[in-house]
């Protein structure tokens, strides 16, 4: 094993972690931490990025797939192909985020201070859905979301 792979299983160890396991899903606190980045192509990616101290915390978040934005007053239909449905998307840079929970079945949901909400339901056509990254304090947010029968992080759904 290489020092830098053994500094960075070291750093896990010692760092912990923001993850909350519950029988039907994953669920990783943010604390109000912001979305800093929002990247378009024929994906739809979140970044979320702070520094305390001299941890670096990221977490990105690529979306495949079709997706909804709840508010007090609407829902809103996004997907990543039809670029003008992303519209509502925009507004998310600089919200605040609460929490994200990776579910068994493989939604994904990001919940916002202001209590809204961004749901990715599991795609079922064979292709991918979303796929998650983290490093810091979310180092262990890494999960793919494929239409197999397998949760986000692995096992039976």
């Amino acid at each position: 094993m290489s020092w830098l792979r053994r500094k960075a299983q070291k750093a896990r160890m010692v760092m912990g972690t923001r993850m909350r396991r519950h029988d039907d899903r994953r669920e990783w606190a943010f604390g109000g931490h912001e979305i800093t980045r929002l990247l378009v192509d024929n994906r739809f990616e979140i970044e979320v990025w702070w520094k305390d101290a001299d941890l670096v915390t990221t977490a990105n978040f690529t979306i495949e797939a079709p997706f909804t934005i709840s508010t007090e007053n609407a829902e809103h239909a996004c997907d990543p192909e039809v670029k003008a449905s992303l519209t509502p998307a925009l507004a998310l840079v600089g919200r605040p985020i609460e929490s994200v929970a990776a579910f068994r079945n493989g939604l994904l949901s990001i919940k916002f201070a202001d209590g809204s909400e961004l749901r990715v339901p599991k795609r079922t056509d064979g292709f991918e859905t979303w796929e998650s990254s983290g490093t810091g304090e979310l180092h262990d947010i890494g999960m793919l979301c494929s239409s197999h029968e397998v949760s986000p992080w692995g096992g039976r759904a």
